[in-house]
């Protein structure tokens, strides 16, 4: 009895101990990200300096406001957001933001862009020749002479896709998993390219105001839409795949679409854009010639954004995932300002999300991420594709019954029977029959030989006998001679 209220006790402490960890933990998982709000009806966000935000947020936040003095022409970044990739006037950096060190420096490469591959230990560069691929050390490992003059890249980490677009317009597919080109397709040049982070297709802007949609498995585009009335510039998709926006300089707008139809846009903003870019909530950075501008909502009004920088022309954008940041390639430097509530709060360390993982988790995370490769087929606009039980109807699976029936039953060949012809099936068949030499065929003729040879020897042996009394009588008929009576008896 004692022993069996000692277990229920301590039954009884382990549950209550669970049941406070599950609500702790449900606390922090209903927590939201923080966004900047105003006290007063008078107040707006967009006039709050990157000093003061500074001086409000913790101090891990306040370390994501930098500059680095240079001319930058672009800037990417990780899956996890820790580190970075720029191109400056001649040389490639990659740098840890988490430790705000250099990682890796490129010298005397002139590139047009820069991306990581599925870690941040390949770097690929467009250089203005061919695409080359450097590891941590700044080493090159590869050179795809495939992608001619490329101008952009985007890395698909499901596929183990790197797509480049090239000057003589040309899209190209690579898989970095076998190091063999997939496919290529006549695209015409584009001014900018974006992908959708949900369902891996790609999309450029082209000088002609059309923005299309390619996948690796098609060889014309998946989709066209005519956005501008001039050249469009800029490109960026919402991070749920629901929504797209571009912008067109020459033009002065920045207009919003919906990926599920292709109508007319939700909104227009009146405003000339260099870079578009959205982050994990859903924030719409629109960089100008004077610096840049956040929106928050789906309908954002052109003096009433969530938040402003100013500084001189931005010529790139980059969001940090699950970190409260914006990059900006500018002609001048490398910058990173605080925007609250732009990054997700939480991450998942089996996507390979983790920004603290050591190298044995980060090899574990590439071979797990091989294993899941997913085919070039799947890229498509419907996302039905992936994750998701195919069914036909009854009618077509019937259909395909019948057909692997008939493929797997051997094969059945029906003579018919003519009576004059040499060129119908049954001429054909035999003389096409001559010409096959196995063991039953010579056995066969063989044996038809011998069955000749005894059928004439039977015919020969027949006259012989049938042609014998006729030779008695014949001699008996024969008239004497003088030879006969010498031989007398």
């Amino acid at each position: 009895l004692v022993v069996a209220m000692e277990y229920r006790g301590r039954r009884k402490a382990k549950e209550s101990r669970r049941r406070a960890l599950n609500a702790e933990a449900s606390l922090y998982g209903a927590q939201e990200a923080g966004v900047l709000e105003a006290e007063g009806e008078t107040e707006r966000t967009f006039k709050v300096s990157q000093r003061e935000i500074r001086s409000e947020v913790a101090p891990a936040s306040a370390r994501n406001a930098w500059s680095r003095e240079a001319s930058c022409a672009s800037v990417s970044t990780s899956e996890n957001g820790r580190f970075a990739v720029a191109c400056f006037e001649s040389e490639v950096v990659a740098l840890d933001l988490l430790q705000q060190t250099e990682r890796t420096r490129i010298g005397e490469a002139r590139c047009a862009d820069s991306c990581f591959l599925q870690d941040e230990t390949a770097i690929a560069v467009a250089q203005p020749k061919y695409v080359y691929v450097y590891d941590s050390g700044g080493v090159e490992i590869h050179r795809m002479p495939h992608h001619i003059e490329p101008e952009h890249l985007e890395y698909l980490r499901y596929h183990f896709l790197l797509a480049s677009v090239g000057r003589s317009g040309y899209l190209k597919y690579h898989d970095v998993s076998t190091g063999s080109p997939v496919s290529q397709h006549k695209s015409r040049r584009a001014l900018a390219t974006f992908r959708n982070p949900q369902r891996a297709t790609l999309s450029l802007c082209h000088p002609n105001g059309v923005v299309s949609i390619w996948s690796p498995a098609q060889p014309k585009a998946l989709a066209k839409v005519l956005c501008h009335r001039a050249a469009c510039s800029a490109g960026a998709c919402a991070f749920d795949a629901t929504y797209f926006a571009t912008g067109s300089r020459d033009e002065g707008t920045v207009k919003f679409w919906d990926l599920r139809h292709f109508g007319r846009p939700l909104h227009t903003l009146k405003k000339p854009p260099t870079a578009l870019a959205f982050s994990q909530r859903g924030l719409l950075a629109v960089g100008h010639s004077s610096g840049v501008d956040l929106f928050a909502d789906k309908k954002p009004r052109l003096f009433r954004p969530y938040l402003s920088h100013r500084g001189p022309a931005v010529t790139r954008l980059a969001f940090r995932p699950f970190e409260d940041a914006l990059l900006l390639a500018t002609a001048d430097s490398l910058d990173s300002i605080v925007v609250p509530g732009a990054g997700e709060p939480d991450y998942d360390a089996l996507e390979g999300h983790n920004p603290y993982r050591t190298a044995t988790q980060r090899k574990a995370m590439v071979v797990s991420s091989l294993l899941d490769k997913l085919p070039p087929e799947t890229i498509a606009l419907d996302d039905v594709l992936v994750g998701r039980v195919a069914t036909d109807p009854a009618e077509l699976h019937a259909l395909k019954l019948e057909t692997q029936r008939r493929a797997n039953s051997p094969a059945v060949v029906v003579v018919k029977k003519k009576t004059r012809g040499r060129s119908k099936l049954a001429a054909k068949l035999r003389k096409k029959a001559k010409n096959v030499i196995s063991e039953e065929t010579n056995k066969l003729r063989a044996k038809l030989a011998a069955e000749r040879d005894a059928k004439n020897s039977n015919k020969r042996r027949r006259a012989t006998s049938a042609d014998a009394p006729a030779a008695a009588a014949a001699a008996e008929k024969r008239p004497a001679t003088a030879l006969d009576r010498l031989f007398a008896t």
